[in-house]
């Protein structure tokens, strides 16, 4: 076998164990991918408990504001039903 051929064996050698490792780390790259969408966006996700915190924040909301104005109206109602039956 001459040098060459050692040498371009030698050179093949090292691209198909580079190229093995790009494999292996892409196919870890996608894996950890994967396992990320399932904690942030899954059934049990952080993101999942979060939107559900955000509503039940926003409802609770929604009744205050809708309790505070309907005080308004009947505070604004009475002041002005007060003077004239005084």
């Amino acid at each position: 076998m001459s040098d060459d051929a050692r040498e371009l064996g030698t050179l093949t050698a090292k691209l198909d164990a580079l190229t093995a490792a790009f494999e292996d780390h892409r196919a870890e790259i996608r894996k950890w991918q994967h396992d990320l969408d399932a904690r942030l966006f899954g059934p049990d996700g952080y993101l999942t408990h979060y939107s559900a915190r955000l509503r039940t924040l926003e409802r609770w909301r929604a009744w205050i504001a809708g309790a505070l104005a309907v005080l308004a109206a009947l505070a604004a109602w009475l002041s002005s039903w007060w003077p004239r039956h005084r």
